[in-house]
C-alpha cells in the first residue's frame, strides 16, 4: 500500500503531463500484472497503447471522456447487412479486444520495438515469443487488406527518440506469410537475413529524410 500511495501522490502532481502520470502508474502496476495474470503480455500491450494515446492529451478528463468506447464486438452486431460500405463505421480496438473477430481491412499501428513487442518483454526470449503470437493475432484479423505502420520519431517522458521498426516486421518473417501489394513474389523469396537486418535498423533524421525523398521521386 505504501508503494501505491507514493505512486498516486507522485502522479497527482498538477505540473505533470498526462502521459507522465500514466508512466508512473504503469510502472507500479507492471509487476502486479506479471505475477497475477498468465496473459499479462496482452494486458501490458493494451496499457502501452493507452499510454501512447494519453500523451496526446493535456487533460486527464478529456482523455477519459474520449476513451469511453464500446467493445468492438458490440459495434459489429449493430451494423445491418444492408448497410452501404461508405456508411459502415470505423472500429477502434486493441489486439486483445479483437480476438476471434475479423474485418475486411485492418490497420495495425505502432509497430515498433517497445510497443510490439512491448518494452517489458525485450529482454526475455519466452516473452518475445508470446508477443510474436500476439502480433500474429493482429495480422490475421484482416480478411482482404492489411496495413502495417509505425512512426519513426516519438516522445516518451518528454524525451524525443527515434523508434526502431518492430523485429516482427523483418522481411523474411512478414513477407513470406503475406502477399504484399506492389512487390514481385520472386523478390520476396530472395531477400536474405542480412538485408532484413538493414531494414530494421533504427532511423536518424538524415536517413529518414533520404527515404522520404526517394519515395517522393
Amino acid at each position: 500500500m505504501e508503494k501505491l500511495e507514493t505512486a498516486l501522490r507522485t502522479a497527482s502532481d498538477a505540473s505533470l503531463q498526462v502521459g507522465d502520470k500514466f508512466d508512473i502508474i504503469l510502472y507500479y502496476y507492471h509487476p502486479i500484472l506479471r505475477d497475477k495474470f498468465d496473459d499479462w503480455h496482452l494486458r501490458a500491450n493494451d496499457l502501452e497503447t493507452f499510454r501512447q494515446i494519453s500523451m496526446r492529451y493535456t487533460s486527464l478528463e478529456e482523455l477519459l471522456v474520449d476513451f469511453a468506447i464500446e467493445p468492438p464486438e458490440r459495434g459489429i452486431w449493430r451494423i445491418e447487412p444492408s448497410t452501404p460500405e461508405e456508411e459502415k463505421p470505423l472500429t477502434l480496438s486493441t489486439i486483445h479486444g479483437a480476438k476471434g473477430l475479423e474485418w475486411e481491412c485492418i490497420f495495425l499501428i505502432g509497430l515498433m520495438d517497445g510497443v510490439l513487442p512491448v518494452a517489458f518483454a525485450l529482454d526475455d526470449e519466452d516473452e518475445i515469443e508470446e508477443e510474436n503470437r500476439l502480433f500474429y493475432v493482429g495480422v490475421t484479423r484482416a480478411k482482404n487488406r492489411l496495413y502495417l505502420s509505425l512512426h519513426h520519431e516519438g516522445s516518451r517522458g518528454g524525451i524525443t527518440q527515434f523508434n526502431k521498426m518492430s523485429r516482427f516486421l523483418d522481411i523474411p518473417n512478414v513477407f513470406t506469410k503475406l502477399e504484399p501489394i506492389g512487390m514481385p513474389k520472386q523478390r520476396v523469396k530472395h531477400i536474405d537475413r542480412e538485408e532484413a537486418e538493414e531494414e530494421t535498423l533504427s532511423y536518424d533524421k538524415e536517413s529518414l529524410y533520404r527515404r522520404i525523398m526517394d519515395f517522393l521521386k
